[in-house]
């Protein structure tokens, strides 16, 4: 991908992605058996058709009270990249009464955080996504990351 530039396109500064991770962040649940967790794993087999995985579990005992934090996340590499890619732009990005933020950036990565997950409960309301409430995150990973700043990957797509 060329980075924008207001004046031209240059070939020198191109932004290799390496990885996507699209992850939810789930904190301080006190039921394993929520649906919230089960429609997180769905999110990622029908949008995406891969299975999510779980990271980072804690466990904290409370006034009497288990909670439970963990993130749930499916990483995409290679040549499955560009679905995920065209899944952010077209679903979410062009919708317009989404808010996407970007979260944190870093030295080799840039996090996206899409906050109102109503969208998708209202669209597919068919498919059984009532209980997603929770942000969806997209985590772009780039190989170099010399001349990047914050708001170039969408520019390049001119949203």
């Amino acid at each position: 991908m060329l980075k924008y530039n207001e004046h031209n396109y240059n070939s020198h500064t191109i932004i290799k992605l390496k990885k996507i991770s699209i992850f939810f962040d789930l904190r301080n649940l006190t039921d394993l058996d929520d649906l919230t967790i089960s429609n997180c794993f769905y999110f990622f087999r029908f949008f995406l058709g891969r299975n999510g995985y779980y990271q980072s579990y804690k466990m904290k005992f409370k006034l009497n009270v288990y909670y439970h934090s963990f993130t749930i996340k499916c990483d995409i590499e290679k040549r499955y990249m560009y679905y995920s890619i065209y899944m952010f732009i077209n679903e979410i990005k062009n919708t317009r009464y989404l808010k996407v933020q970007v979260k944190e950036q870093a030295i080799n990565y840039w996090t996206y955080e899409v906050d109102e997950m109503y969208y998708f409960s209202e669209k597919y309301k068919k498919i059984g996504f009532f209980y997603l409430n929770k942000p969806v995150y997209f985590r772009f990973y780039t190989k170099y990351n010399n001349y990047f700043q914050t708001g170039d990957f969408l520019k390049l797509f001119k949203i």
